[in-house]
């Protein structure tokens, strides 16, 4: 018997103030071919009685469907989706672990099939492919993974890992420290890097393709919240020292480019996209700002 008719895997879902989406995502995996062992919900906003309420209704409906799963509700202080994750991962007693984010969901074969392309491959990691999702309900297909890519092909743009599309060994996240805490962005990427440096190896599924929802509510991370342009700059100075400079240049775009889409918002955004685009040479950047704002 191969493991993935037999393998342990917990389930690991940091939610932020949306308890109206969280029992979808709950939902697709107490669904799984592959029953979960567990699913642990990690609240990183100190939501009260409504997430409780999901909580119970979610451990009825893991009865109801007869999986066995356990649904449990961890508390987290708000310090990012890093903590979140990694606070779930040490409650978590299954040999692997999977991530999925609380305004995403899972086709039914999900687990299954990131299982079985572990246990074939011989990889530590599975990555699938993603579909999005948008606010009409229209799926659409989004970013899709490659195999085989390097790490200097991963450090000026993420080419499809999310907090919802990876299934890891529980001793692989344990070696490589789990998320990165100091990043609350590209700590899903990050962590991929840390794999391909400590000489794991990943795999891809292709199908079935996991959804992501896109929408308006709050999101543990998001390109267009205040923290998006500290998280990618995290990212560029934990990993600047080994970019190619065109990687370089590429980041530091980034990064000015949603310090000035903050700075459209908040005068105190405005005045440090100014001083952070004139520090590093951002010229282009300076003047579309500074002439956006006559």
């Amino acid at each position: 018997m191969t493991r993935a008719a037999k393998a342990t895997v917990s389930v690991v879902i940091p939610t932020h103030r949306r308890e109206h989406l969280l029992p979808a995502a709950i939902h697709s995996a107490l669904e799984q071919t592959l029953p979960p062992l567990e699913v642990l919900v990690v609240d990183d906003a100190g939501a009260g009685a409504e997430l409780q309420r999901v909580i119970d209704g979610a451990a009825r409906t893991a009865t109801e469907l007869g999986c066995g799963t356990r649904v449990q509700l961890l508390r987290c202080d708000r310090r990012g989706p890093s903590s979140s994750r990694n606070l779930g991962a040490g409650h978590a007693s299954g040999e692997l672990l999977a991530f999925l984010d609380d305004d995403d969901a899972w086709a039914p074969e999900h687990l299954a099939c990131a299982v079985s392309a572990i246990d074939d491959s011989g990889a530590a990691l599975s990555i699938s492919w993603l579909t999005r999702l948008d606010a009409a309900g229209e799926e659409r297909p989004f970013k899709r993974i490659g195999e085989h890519l390097a790490v200097d092909q991963l450090m000026a743009r993420n080419p499809g890992i999310v907090g919802s599309n990876i299934v890891i060994e529980a001793r692989a996240f344990a070696t490589l420290g789990g998320f990165d805490e100091q990043l609350r962005g590209s700590e899903d990427k990050d962590l991929l890097i840390r794999a391909l440096d400590a000489g794991l190896h990943y795999c891809v599924v292709r199908q079935p393709p996991v959804r992501i929802r896109r929408h308006d509510d709050p999101r543990i991370t998001d390109a267009q919240t205040l923290d998006a342009p500290e998280g990618v700059a995290a990212f560029y100075r934990k990993h600047a020292a080994r970019m190619r400079e065109d990687d370089r240049r590429a980041v530091r775009a980034r990064i000015a480019t949603l310090r000035a889409r903050n700075a459209e918002s908040s005068l105190f955004e405005r005045a440090r996209a100014v001083l952070w685009l004139a520090r590093h040479g951002e010229l282009r950047q300076l003047v579309k700002l500074l002439l956006r704002g006559r």
